[in-house]
């Protein structure tokens, strides 16, 4: 046998089917890992999206209170200073929370007595479309099916499951 001969004389190393094996287990780890890792953050942020709703909602509440007028007209209203009091934090008039696009209906009274915010979620790799709906009520539906809002009967919520 011949003694190697060289810069490498007496280093053991990796040979290159170890370093395919290591990669390919690696490999089936993240398949397993990242999957579970999107759907643990999509639930993170439907329950952030909830309290949000259920902090739209108190807000909207306290507008009517304040003002005996009727809900908001807008998002805008709530997020405005009016009389010296801002009922939800400027960051509102984006229209986006947590993920979540927003979409606030009213009927169509000059005085709203009714309200909804849609929240929607993109459907993503790994997650199906979502949406979460709040309404005058102060209860939260959440519907797995492409948003279908009716618009025509009202600003109400009226498909999905209550949440709570």
């Amino acid at each position: 046998m011949k003694e190697r001969v060289g810069k490498f004389r007496g280093q053991s190393g990796f040979e290159r089917v170890q370093l395919v094996v290591v990669c390919c287990i690696l490999a089936a780890i993240s398949f397993l890992v990242v999957p579970a890792f999107i759907r643990g953050r999509a639930a993170s942020q439907e329950e952030k999206m909830k309290a949000a709703l259920r902090l739209f909602h108190s807000a909207n509440q306290a507008y009517r209170m304040a003002f005996n007028q009727g809900y908001a007209a807008s998002i805008g209203a709530l997020t405005q200073p009016t009389k010296g009091r801002r009922y939800l934090a400027p960051g509102w008039d984006t229209l986006t929370q947590y993920g979540y696009r927003l979409t606030y209906k009213t009927d169509r009274m000059a005085i709203p007595s009714h309200f909804a915010l849609v929240a929607e979620r993109k459907p993503a790799l790994w997650l199906k479309p979502a949406s979460l709906c709040v309404d005058e009520r102060g209860l939260i539906f959440r519907d797995d099916s492409p948003l279908r809002f009716d618009g025509e009967a009202g600003a109400v919520c009226t498909r999905g499951i209550i949440v709570v």
